[in-house]
């Protein structure tokens, strides 16, 4: 199999490390959703992290099918986004957010894929069961929650009804 390119190498390091702080993100969003009493969001939220863990994992298990090492090394994780006190019904809207955020990235590498005629690369991305195709379905997750969040912004119990929509939809 053909090797990728250095600046291909660096495009995967920097999204395994990217889904990997994703998989982070949501893992503390679910501990704190727990921590308030909101079972639903935190189960949502602990399987988004496994989403993303899987990911990870599967840029990881490219790199290994090209033959390639990429740098795992300086994973900064911070999300400002969780503290005592959060409205964590805010952490929606930052997620979709953090999903374009993936999704650009994602665009990124195919575009730099194919700027290198790396046509394996474009094509593991491409694939019905792909990066691509699941950030699609992510940001259309994410809006949908908050589409729901604003039709019922008016309500006292904001995140209990949210908490016990999700746990509907599980």
């Amino acid at each position: 199999m053909s090797a990728l390119s250095q600046g291909m190498i660096a495009l995967l390091s920097q999204q395994y490390k990217h889904e990997t702080a994703n998989s982070l993100r949501y893992y503390q969003r679910s501990m704190y959703a727990e921590m308030i009493g909101l079972s639903g969001i935190a189960s949502f939220y602990k399987k988004q992290a496994e989403g993303e863990r899987n990911h990870a994992d599967r840029v990881l298990s490219y790199a290994n099918d090209r033959n390639v090492m990429i740098a795992i090394s300086g994973l900064a994780f911070d999300d400002p986004d969780i503290n005592v006190g959060t409205d964590i019904v805010k952490t929606f809207e930052s997620a979709l957010i953090v999903e374009q955020t993936t999704t650009a990235m994602i665009e990124d590498m195919l575009k730099a894929a194919r700027g290198e005629r790396d046509y394996m690369t474009e094509q593991w991305l491409l694939d019905p069961s792909g990066l691509l195709k699941e950030q699609v379905e992510e940001m259309n997750l994410y809006q949908t929650i908050i589409d729901r969040i604003n039709q019922m912004r008016n309500s006292a119990s904001l995140a209990h009804d949210i908490d016990v929509w999700l746990s509907e939809r599980a």
